[in-house]
C-alpha cells in the first residue's frame, strides 16, 4: 500500500492457516496417487511460481507447491480420509511436538511402513529449504545417456551424449528440478565425440531435442562423407544376382534383383559423430554421392548396386533434383536408442546402468496379463486354435519416457471369418452434440480407458508361445488369447461389440436411429 499501488492477495485468501490440502507430487509414478496429503502454511514468496504455497508433508518438510486443492465435502466425512488425517497429525506432532510437548527423539525408522496409508510411503526429495538441492539418483534420470545436438563455441552443432548430473565444488548436484523443461535448471555434463566434456543446463538440452526431430520424434542428419562398407551373410551374391522367367516365346528371361539387404554404411555425419547406416537409407538420401563411392570402391559389380547405380550415374542431375539430402535417424527417438528386440533393450539398460526399458516391458507385460490364459506345462492347445506370434515394439514418449507395447502378429493370421469393421461417431454428429451442448449450457465430459481393447473378449481363437519377454521361467509354454490383444485382426470390432453391449445392457443407453455409434 505505501507504493500507491494495488496488491494482489489471492495467495493468502485462498486457504487459510494449517489448512488440510492435496497437493501434487511429480515423483510419485503410476499406480501410485500423484495427490498426497498435507497443510497449508501460507504464500510461497520468491520461492515459486505465483501463488505457490508452502506445504507441510506427511514426512515432516516443507516445500513450495503451485498445484494443489482444499478437501472435498465427501473428502472431510468418509472414513478413509478421516484415518489418513489421523495418522498424519500424530506423526507430525510426533516428529515437531505441539504448543504442550516437545518433539520425541527422532527415528531412523520410517514413520509409515506398514502403516497401511499410501499417501507418503516413498521417500520424498523435495526441497527441506529452498537454497538445498538434495541429491537424485541418476537412474531415474530421464535425460541420462540421450544423444542430441548442441551447441558448440556458438557456430555450429555438435552431436553429443549426456553423462551425468554436473556438481559443484562442495560435491552438491546443480540446478532445481522443474516440472516445465524449459524452466528445468539442472546442470548435465556433456560429452562431445572428441571426448571433449562440457556443462549445459536442462532447459537447453531440451530445447535441442525437441528442435532438431520430426513430428516423430525422429532426429535427422546430413551425410559428410561415407567411411567404409560391409556385408552380413543376407547380402545377394553375385552368382545370384538375376531371377528369371519364361517369356511367351519359350525363352528364359532374366532380371537383375533389386535389393539392398545384407548391406551396411559407416558414414561419416556433419555434427562430427560417425556411424553405421544401412544401404538403403543412404541411396534413398545421397544416391549420386553414393553411386560414386561404389564406383571409386569397385562394388558397383554387387547386386545391391548393379541394378540402380548405372541410372543414377547417367541421370544424376535429375536425381539430384528429386531426393532429400537429410537422413532419418530411426534408431533414436528424441535422442534415446529405441531398441528393436527385448534382449536389445535389457543390453541398453545394461550400458546405460538402468532398468528404464525393463521397467517399461514389466509394466506393459502386467498390463496385458489379462490376455492370455496359459496353459500347463507340456500340454498343447486344441487344433482348432490358430497359432499367432506376438512381439513387443518399443516407443519414447515426448516427455522421455519409454514405453513398450506387446502386439500380436495380425498380419500372419488367416482373414477372420466374422467382420472386421470398427464404427467410428461422425463428425456431423459430433458437431451436433457440441452444439446441443453449448446451447443448453451443459458440460462436455471426456475420458480415456486404459487398455480399452484389453477389456473385450476375443472372438477368435488364437494361441501363442511365451517368449522370453513373458520371463525365463515361462519361455516355450502355450497361451491362449482370450482378449482382444492389439494387433489383431478383429480387435476393433471385438471391442465396439463389447463397449456397446455395456452401454445398453449395464448403462441402459440406446443408439441412435441417424447415427449407430452415438
Amino acid at each position: 500500500m505505501m507504493t500507491g499501488q494495488l496488491s494482489d492477495i489471492s495467495a493468502i485468501c485462498e486457504f487459510a492457516w494449517y489448512d488440510w490440502v492435496y497437493f501434487r507430487d511429480g515423483d510419485q509414478q503410476f499406480p501410485h496417487n500423484h495427490e498426497r496429503l498435507g497443510r497449508a502454511l501460507g504464500p510461497a514468496d520468491n520461492a515459486g511460481p505465483g501463488m505457490s504455497q508452502w506445504i507441510l508433508t506427511g514426512n515432516d518438510t516443507i516445500i513450495p507447491r503451485q498445484t494443489l486443492r482444499q478437501l472435498t465435502p465427501a473428502e472431510v466425512n468418509i472414513p478413509v480420509e478421516l484415518h489418513k488425517r489421523t495418522v498424519f497429525t500424530d506423526v507430525i506432532k510426533k516428529k515437531l511436538g505441539d504448543s504442550l510437548n516437545v518433539p520425541e527423539k527422532e527415528s531412523d525408522q520410517n514413520p509409515f511402513e506398514n502403516s497401511g496409508d499410501d499417501f507418503d510411503v516413498s521417500p520424498s526429495y523435495a526441497d527441506d529449504d529452498p537454497g538445498e538441492e538434495h541429491e537424485v539418483p541418476e537412474v531415474d534420470d530421464k535425460y541420462i545417456n540421450a544423444k542430441v545436438l548442441l551447441p558448440v563455441d556458438g557456430e555450429h552443432m555438435g552431436s553429443a551424449k549426456v553423462m551425468s548430473r554436473a556438481k559443484d565444488t562442495d560435491g552438491i548436484v546443480a540446478g532445481v528440478q522443474n516440472d516445465n523443461p524449459m524452466l528445468d535448471m539442472r546442470v548435465y555434463n556433456v560429452m562431445f565425440p572428441d571426448g571433449a566434456e562440457r556443462q549445459y543446463s536442462a532447459n537447453v538440452i531440451a530445447q535441442s531435442m525437441y528442435a532438431n526431430v520430426d513430428e516423430d520424434g525422429h532426429q535427422y542428419q546430413l551425410m559428410d562423407e561415407i567411411i567404409e562398407q560391409r556385408k552380413d551373410g543376407t547380402a545377394v551374391a553375385v552368382d545370384d544376382s538375376f531371377t528369371f522367367s519364361t517369356a511367351k516365346n519359350g525363352k528364359s528371361v532374366g532380371s537383375r534383383k533389386m535389393t539392398t539387404k545384407g548391406w551396411f554404411l559407416r558414414v561419416r555425419w556433419k555434427d562430427g559423430s560417425d556411424s553405421w547406416a544401412k544401404l538403403k537409407d543412404i541411396k534413398d538420401s545421397t544416391p549420386v554421392e553414393l553411386a560414386e563411392y561404389a564406383v571409386a570402391n569397385g562394388i558397383a559389380h554387387e547386386p545391391a548396386f548393379a541394378w540402380w547405380v548405372p541410372y543414377t550415374l547417367k541421370k544424376q542431375d535429375r536425381v539430384i533434383a528429386g531426393v532429400d539430402a537429410r537422413v532419418k535417424k530411426t534408431t533414436h527417438k528424441y535422442g534415446i536408442r529405441v531398441p528393436q528386440t527385448v534382449t536389445e533393450a535389457y543390453l541398453i539398460d545394461k550400458e546405460n546402468g538402468n532398468t528404464s526399458w525393463r521397467d517399461s516391458v514389466k509394466k506393459e507385460m502386467d498390463n496385458v496379463a489379462v490376455a492370455f490364459e496359459l496353459l500347463p506345462e507340456g500340454d498343447e492347445p486344441s487344433p482348432t486354435h490358430k497359432h499367432i506370434n506376438c512381439k513387443l515394439i518399443f516407443d519414447v514418449k515426448m516427455d522421455i519416457t519409454r514405453k513398450s507395447r506387446l502386439i500380436a502378429q495380425g498380419f500372419m493370421a488367416p482373414t477372420p471369418s466374422k467382420c472386421t469393421y470398427d464404427g467410428v461417431v461422425s463428425r456431423e454428429s459430433v458437431r451436433i452434440a457440441f452444439t446441443y451442448a453449448a446451447l443448453h449450457d451443459l458440460p462436455v465430459w471426456a475420458a480415456d480407458i486404459k487398455n480399452a481393447y484389453l477389456t473385450a473378449p476375443c472372438s477368435e481363437r488364437y494361441h501363442t508361445v511365451c517368449g522370453l519377454v513373458f520371463g525365463s521361467e515361462l519361455v516355450g509354454r502355450k497361451a491362449y488369447i482370450v482378449r482382444a490383444l492389439y494387433g489383431l485382426p478383429r480387435r476393433g470390432a471385438d471391442y465396439r461389440e463389447h463397449l456397446r453391449s455395456c452401454m445398453k445392457e449395464t448403462l441402459g443407453f440406446e443408439s441412435c436411429r441417424g447415427d449407430d455409434d452415438v
